[in-house]
């Protein structure tokens, strides 16, 4: 449902998923962390202006973005930091989701 500009679809949000193993405290490999982020234009190009630097991220769980896409990330919610946190937490509203406001490498929780 992504707005046509000149024949070209462009894209409301743009999605990526990260998976890492944490330093484990001896050494060896630690934990499994796997967290989503979501990146929003959409109330930037409601009117094909877009405004470079504008966009809304937001650090979103695992399963915000297999709704979005309908793909299915299997066992890699279990290992994603937000499946903990109460949505009263870490959950604000966002332009287009309910999401963990991005403004600052700070505020990635991992």
């Amino acid at each position: 449902d992504d707005p046509e500009h000149r024949g070209i679809q462009v894209p409301n949000d743009f999605w990526k998923v990260v998976v890492m193993r944490k330093l484990a405290d001896l050494g060896g490999p630690g934990d499994l962390s796997a967290t989503a982020y979501v990146l929003t234009q959409k109330s930037l190009i409601d009117d094909l202006e877009f405004v470079y630097g504008e966009h809304q991220g937001f650090q979103v769980r695992i399963e915000v973005v297999e709704k979005l896409t309908g793909l299915d990330f299997g066992d890699l919610r279990d290992a994603d930091p937000l499946a903990e946190v109460s949505e009263d937490e870490a959950f604000r509203t966002g332009a287009s989701m309910r999401g963990h406001r991005l403004r600052s490498l700070k505020d990635i929780i991992i």
